[in-house]
């Protein structure tokens, strides 16, 4: 494989800061900013494959600052559907709007740093970190935990729909416990007997259809992208066994679609609408999550920037936050953090009272609430804090590596606000603790790498 030239190692940085200058400065179209930003994912993920260390796969960093490129503005620019009768088509042009800019340029931010940190960090940096033992009891352990909270979440949902009694806690502190379970199970599967891998397998299917069942798209879905990426890394994958799980991923995700649109919408979907045919449906179906929502999405943001772009700094403002980390226990009259009401009237043009929620995405409130500089500022805090998680995970067989992998669901959904997606990736560690001490208690010794 060679070891790679000092400039080779800087390329990723390379492309993604001419790409983001040009973007910025808007001297780019938006058609060569797309392709530049792909060049710059591209070309990281080479680089770590050719020295052997695929961290891009479980890197919040990577992943978040993909997922915003990917979805937020290659998907729309490949599928560019003209929606007539929504305002939609008024933000683009040549040029791009101000909104897919700021987004592809804040992925290309996350893509940079997370290649800067890379290539700082040797793997021999790695050695003399432990590993967490391969055990029966283990899996039969953590397989029991994922089984039974699994059940009660369902039977919670049951009961709730039948008019029983039900506890809203349960449906919040599942999915962590859950997400910590499976990637545990996935290490454990990498070194489990023929048995064993079966067991995990039956219980990782048992507890995403238990997901599915109480109506749970999103989570399920990133559970299982989450995993996979971690097993793919685990087994350090060549990028042909990649681009085969990239396949089966897609595969996945569209079937979750389709099934969590019959069950939540029978009439909207593939099996349920009369007036069209199932395969018309499917597309429909397809379509509206893919790009409906994230073209409303990019259109809502785009309102947030020409309200608030110019708004002045205010240092005392800049605290709306740390809300979302004080427990409900603890202040009774907490507000909601949810406000994709609000937004759905406020920016994007909802005229009903009771308005369907709406995203601005992870860059809305730091420009609602500071401007320009805000969005700078609260950018600057992601990044170093997603690069802190994405180091102290840089070993893959570690429990540190695992719970961040855990809560990959929650650090790249790049779909939440500033202030929800701060409180959710604190309280989901805290509940995560206490299977993290359990799997520290039941055997981590040093062992060479």
């Amino acid at each position: 494989m060679g070891v790679l030239s000092p400039l080779t190692q800087w390329s990723a940085v390379i492309i993604a800061g001419i790409v983001a200058t040009g973007t910025m400065l808007e001297m780019l179209p938006i058609a060569a900013v797309r392709l530049g930003a792909a060049l710059a994912l591209f070309v990281q993920i080479i680089l770590e494959l050719r020295k052997g260390n695929s961290w891009f796969l479980t890197s919040p960093l990577f992943l978040l600052g993909a997922i915003s490129i990917v979805f937020y503005s290659l998907i729309l620019g490949i599928f560019d559907i003209d929606y007539k009768l929504l305002p939609f088509h008024l933000v683009e042009g040549f040029y791009g709007s101000d909104a897919e800019r700021t987004i592809v340029v804040f992925g290309l931010w996350c893509t940079a740093f997370h290649s800067f940190i890379s290539v700082y960090t040797s793997p021999s940096s790695e050695k003399g970190l432990s590993r967490v033992n391969r055990a029966d009891k283990h899996v039969y352990l953590f397989a029991l935990i994922a089984v039974t909270v699994s059940l009660v979440n369902v039977a919670n949902y049951v009961s709730q729909q039948s008019g029983g009694p039900n506890f809203g806690a349960i449906r919040s502190i599942s999915p962590p416990v859950l997400a910590f379970c499976l990637v545990f199970l996935v290490y454990q599967a990498a070194g489990a007997l023929g048995k064993n891998k079966l067991l995990i397998v039956a219980v990782i299917v048992l507890v995403i259809a238990g997901q599915v069942f109480i109506q749970e798209a999103k989570k399920p879905a990133f559970m299982i992208f989450a995993g996979l990426l971690y097993w793919l890394r685990l087994n350090k994958a060549s990028i042909r066994a990649i681009l085969g799980a990239g396949l089966v991923s897609i595969v996945i995700f569209v079937s979750l679609v389709q099934i969590a649109q019959i069950m939540r919408m029978p009439k909207s979907s593939a099996l349920g609408n009369k007036a069209y045919t199932p395969a018309v449906m499917f597309g429909k179906v397809l379509s509206g999550k893919l790009v409906l929502r994230q073209t409303a999405t990019k259109y809502c943001f785009q309102k947030v920037l020409e309200k608030h772009r110019e708004q002045p700094f205010t240092a005392t403002n800049q605290f709306f936050w740390l809300k979302g980390l004080v427990p409900r226990v603890l202040w009774p009259e907490k507000p909601n953090l949810s406000l994709g009401a609000e937004y759905s009237r406020d920016y994007c043009g909802s005229k009903v009272k009771n308005a369907h929620s709406a995203s601005i995405t992870l860059l809305g409130q730091p420009v609602i609430h500071g401007g320009l500089i805000g969005l700078l500022l609260h950018g600057g805090i992601l990044l170093g804090c997603l690069g802190g998680l994405m180091w102290i995970g840089r070993n893959p067989y570690s429990i540190s590596a695992m719970t961040v992998v855990a809560l990959l669901p929650w650090l790249i959904d790049f779909d939440q606000d500033f202030a929800l997606y701060v409180a959710n990736a604190v309280k989901f560690f805290l509940i995560m603790s206490p299977l993290v001490f359990l799997a520290v208690s039941l055997g981590q010794r040093p062992q060479p790498t």
